[in-house]
Formats: C-alpha cells, sequence, structure tokens
C-alpha cells in the first residue's frame, strides 16, 4: 500500500475513533448531569429588600449569601411569583418542594401559609446555621411553624397572629421577644436566651429540652 494511501486511512481511522470518543464522553457528561441534582437548578438573583411578605405552600429555607437570591427545580419556575414595590418585596410559592432563600441580612418579614382543610401545618420554615448575628424579626406569623438550626442572633422578634410552632435548636439569641396566640408551640432545645419578653395566649405549650434554668426565672 503506497505511503499516501496508509496516510489517508490513518487519518479517517483517527477521525471516527474521534468522532466515537466525542459522542461517549458527551453522553458520559449528560449522564452526569442527570445525577447531579444541581443540574436542575435554578438561581434567580433578587433585588436588596428591606421587607419581605412571603405567602408559601410548602417547605422555605433561609440561609447566608453575599446577595439576595433565591434557588429552586428548574420545574418549579412557573409556580414561583414576584412583584416588588419599593423595598418591598412580594413573593408568593406554590406548590414547590424546597426553596432556599440567600442574604446578607434577614429582611422584616410577614409570613403566611396556605391552609387546606384538614392538613397538618407542618411544613416549616427553617432558618440554617449560616446565620452567626443580626436580627430575625417577623411582624406577621399566620398558621406557620418556624425552625432554628444552630444559630446566633441579636434579636428574634416574633408576632404570630395565628396558631403558631416555634423551634429553637442549639441557638444562641441575645434577646427573644415572642408573641404567641392560644394553642401555639414554643420548643426549646439546648438553647442559650440570655433575656427574653414572651407573651402566650391560652392553652400554649412550652418545651424545654437542656439547662434553662436561666430562662425560667
Amino acid at each position: 500500500m503506497k505511503t499516501s494511501n496508509k496516510l489517508l486511512l490513518g487519518t479517517g481511522i483517527c477521525i471516527i475513533l474521534g468522532i466515537f470518543s466525542y459522542a461517549f464522553v458527551m453522553r458520559g457528561a449528560y449522564q452526569k448531569a442527570l445525577a447531579n441534582p444541581l443540574a436542575n437548578e435554578l438561581r434567580i438573583e433578587l433585588k436588596a429588600m428591606k421587607y419581605l411578605n412571603l405567602g408559601y405552600d410548602s417547605n422555605v429555607t433561609f440561609k447566608h449569601g453575599n446577595k439576595y437570591e433565591i434557588v429552586l427545580n428548574k420545574t418549579d419556575k412557573d409556580s414561583l411569583r414576584l412583584d416588588y414595590q419599593g423595598d418591598i418585596l412580594n413573593l408568593k410559592i406554590g406548590d414547590i418542594d424546597n426553596v432556599t432563600i440567600y442574604c446578607p441580612q434577614l429582611p422584616i418579614m410577614t409570613f403566611s401559609k396556605k391552609v387546606v382543610k384538614d392538613e397538618r401545618n407542618d411544613t416549616p420554615i427553617y432558618v440554617d446555621s449560616t446565620f452567626q448575628s443580626g436580627d430575625f424579626v417577623v411582624t406577621s406569623l399566620r398558621n406557620s411553624n418556624v425552625e432554628f438550626g444552630k444559630c446566633h442572633f441579636d434579636k428574634v422578634d416574633i408576632q404570630s397572629k395565628e396558631k403558631a410552632e416555634i423551634t429553637m435548636e442549639n441557638n444562641e439569641i441575645k434577646f427573644l421577644n415572642i408573641s404567641l396566640p392560644k394553642y401555639s408551640t414554643l420548643n426549646l432545645n439546648y438553647s442559650k436566651i440570655i433575656a427574653k419578653n414572651i407573651v402566650l395566649g391560652d392553652s400554649c405549650s412550652v418545651i424545654i429540652t437542656g439547662n434553662q434554668s436561666e430562662f425560667l426565672k
């Protein structure tokens, strides 16, 4: 076989192998993307806000971040509604399994959970341990559960208008100001509360785990 033919044959084989190897790599990358839950993640940057009115159906997590941002599954984008009014964000989250809101500092908030007849109110607002300073203020809490996990706050101020459940797990709070209506529950699990002003309605439950002798004074 002539040298030129050998070169052509070799070039052809290299091209074919290249095509197959490219297809294999792309197939592997595609499968990796499917296996990676972040591949279907949608991140929406938000304007800086002073107030947040949040209506929600399912779990919402707050985490500390360098900018205001909301993260959810791409397939759930149509269940999200945003409306800005100056420094107020009206945010409605439909039937989405999990939504995460990142913010450098927490805005002053109102929470309202959609109520379905005979449904247990067990889908929480969760405040992540990434918050180690600042204030958490809710001026109107309606039909919601709020859980704090290993946070440090200068002030936690919650004014609930309807039955609520507040859970604090391994938190340190300099000043806790809380008002709960009847049939609400306050859970304090190994949390350090330095100063407090707590108003509880009729038939409320307070569950304390850990050394809270100072809290009870």
